[in-house]
């Protein structure tokens, strides 16, 4: 993932980055920090780990570059979907996407590569 991020990053100058699990902000930071991620929407739908989430990325991320929230993963997804606000790269857990929403189902979110001219 990361790996690939960076890859993207390097040949379309650009990144955006939509965690939907972010648990304590490792996998984002690591976005940030290996990938050179422009911007990382950060979503964790439980609250309860708010002040670990925000202090990891605060001491990493400037305060612009970054969005927290908290609330349910499919909310986040499909509210993308309806104002179109399409991101370069889709992070989750399979775990925690079992039943709830397919990879499949959320490959809407990303941004379609650039076509080609001929």
């Amino acid at each position: 993932g990361v790996l690939a991020a960076k890859v993207y990053r390097d040949s379309n100058h650009s990144l955006r980055v939509l965690d939907g699990f972010a648990g304590c902000g490792v996998r984002s930071l690591r976005y940030w920090l290996e990938s050179k991620a422009d911007f990382l929407w950060v979503n964790e739908g439980n609250p309860d780990l708010s002040s670990v989430l925000e202090a990891n990325l605060q001491s990493v991320i400037p305060e612009a570059s970054y969005r927290v929230t908290y609330l349910d993963a499919n909310r986040v997804f499909f509210d993308c979907y309806n104002r179109r606000d399409y991101y370069d790269l889709l992070t989750y857990s399979h775990r925690a996407l079992r039943g709830i929403l397919t990879p499949h189902d959320a490959s809407f979110l990303l941004r379609s590569p650039p076509t080609r001219a001929s």
